[in-house]
């Protein structure tokens, strides 16, 4: 069973997708924002896959992509992204795609979007 690390700050948001990706018969764990993800992933060496919001409290997606890439861990990320303070969610993807991110998505997306690109990525 595929593991996956789903950080996002947006409980609802995060509890919705947890569940549409645990239907697809992945194993999700969530994580509230990078930090906990962070934090998490250190803990778990098994997750292969991390979906994570890049606009998020105490650590957003940029600095846990950079932390995790210094950290040399072979671990493949999605960013999503609806916005934020550097402009539109446009540029915080593109700033992903540069640290790492196998792959971006802007909100809203659908579960089929999701699934989609999980399984390209994988």
């Amino acid at each position: 069973m595929t593991k996956i690390l789903l950080a996002d700050d947006d409980v609802a948001f995060r509890e919705s997708l947890a569940m549409s990706l645990e239907n697809e018969g992945y194993s999700v764990t969530q994580a509230v924002d990078g930090r906990d993800a962070l934090k998490k992933l250190e803990e778990d060496n098994s997750f292969e896959l991390v979906i994570l919001d890049i606009i998020m409290p105490e650590m957003d997606g940029i600095e846990f992509i950079s932390k995790v890439r210094k950290m040399d861990k072979p671990i493949k990320t999605i960013a999503i992204s609806g916005g934020g303070r550097y402009g539109g969610q446009e540029t915080y993807l593109r700033m992903t795609k540069a640290l790492g991110a196998k792959a971006v998505i802007e909100k809203p997306f659908t579960t089929k979007q999701i699934l989609s690109l999980i399984k390209e990525v994988l």
